[in-house]
């Protein structure tokens, strides 16, 4: 009783400030019944409910399994509640908002609902109808989510994406016939595609008429990995770098998989040079892969408005003389590698969790058709390549 009472009064307050309550009805929310991933941008790490719902949600996962996924319930005007998939309970601003949100309530309540407050792309604050006060990731994502802001920074701010099931190979692959071309770079760079479905292995080449620049891809049926990329410069002269057979640059299984799940690697990278051929010194590259569905997305150019996936990287280096960098890769459902970002330091980029509001360095956008004649044979070793 003296929850209902408690609520009620809470329910007649809101009433009272709704001019000034911040109220926004948020064309980017997803639809009813929607499985859900929140990811916290004062972290990036993912909201999880942790032990199975049975303690507070916090964002301090690195993947969106299970525990990390909800169902997105519509209210009505930008309302909504959450049922974490750990238990089907849905998440609840306890004590009318003065305890950290949990998912333990088997109804929708006033301490259940909260408000979707669109930031533009997926990006997304939401505030509690039980004390009109915006979800936090308190302490930088260390503690338990809280609603408990009046205002929207940082730490209040989260990218809530569906979760979708996609075979990244149909992403990966340009089934298209087409050639695509970076109108907007000096060099006009192009993307050229090149398979050989008995090894598994496929080539993106750029720029085929310098003959070496193409990363080699491989599909063992398992994972999607990529094991030679010659437009790489290593510091001992170096023109080549490859990532198999002594590593495990693994890009993506090849299976259908919920995307939002990250992808750890340790890579053992090998420099290459072509005109000596023999190989340099070796060394380390730990990072973090991450696979995202961002579903129908206009690129512009000859594509226009298409399926997209886009894979993350980010270097998590214990080098102090290796760069901590990032690069994004966008694919394409039909026309394979369709852009690329780089970061000299991630880090600097506040916005570098959202692709519609990061501020790269380099952008490459091979968004054009162009004419493919000239390329037979441009590169006639690529098909029977081997590791020397």
């Amino acid at each position: 009783m003296l929850r209902f009472i408690g609520k009620t009064c809470c329910l007649w307050l809101l009433l009272a400030m709704a001019v000034s309550l911040p109220w926004e009805v948020a064309s980017a929310a997803p639809a009813n019944g929607t499985i859900v991933y929140l990811k916290a941008r004062a972290n990036k790490k993912f909201v999880c409910a942790e032990s199975g719902g049975g303690q507070p949600l916090i964002a301090n996962r690195d993947g969106a399994y299970g525990w990390e996924q909800f169902r997105y319930i519509d209210r009505g005007n930008g309302a909504f509640a959450l049922q974490a998939l750990a238990n089907n309970k849905y998440v609840c601003a306890e004590n009318a908002g003065g305890s950290p949100l949990i998912a333990n309530r088997t109804g929708i309540g006033t301490w259940e609902t909260f408000q979707y407050v669109s930031l533009g792309g997926y990006s997304m604050a939401f505030w509690s109808h039980a004390n009109a006060s915006y979800v936090c990731a308190e302490n930088g994502g260390a503690s338990a989510l809280i609603a408990n802001r009046s205002g929207i920074g940082t730490w209040e701010t989260f990218t809530m994406i569906p979760v979708s099931t996609v075979h990244p190979i149909n992403y990966m692959r340009n089934t298209s016939g087409r050639t695509l071309k970076d109108v907007h770079s000096g060099h006009g760079e192009i993307q050229y595609f090149v398979e050989q479905p008995e090894s598994g292995r496929f080539w993106y080449v750029k720029n085929p008429w310098e003959h070496r620049i193409w990363e080699q891809y491989r599909n063992d049926g398992a994972w999607i990995s990529l094991e030679r990329d010659t437009s790489w410069a290593g510091p001992n002269g170096e023109n080549s770098y490859d990532a198999a057979p002594w590593g495990s640059k693994l890009m993506a299984p090849t299976y259908n998989y919920t995307v939002g799940n990250a992808v750890d690697f340790t890579t053992h990278v090998r420099g290459f040079n072509f005109d000596a051929c023999r190989y340099g010194s070796d060394t380390w590259w730990p990072g973090h892969r991450e696979f995202t569905f961002r579903g129908s997305v206009n690129l512009g150019g000859n594509l226009g408005t298409v399926d997209v996936i886009i894979l993350t990287i980010t270097t998590q280096q214990t080098d102090p003389n290796m760069p901590k960098e990032a690069e994004r890769h966008w694919y394409a459902n039909g026309y394979g590698w369709v852009k690329w970002e780089w970061w000299n330091d991630f880090t600097c980029d506040a916005q570098f969790d959202d692709p519609f509001l990061s501020r790269p360095d380099k952008v490459r956008e091979f968004n054009y058709w162009t004419n493919a004649a000239g390329f037979t044979n441009v590169c006639p070793d690529l098909p029977g390549w081997q590791y020397p």
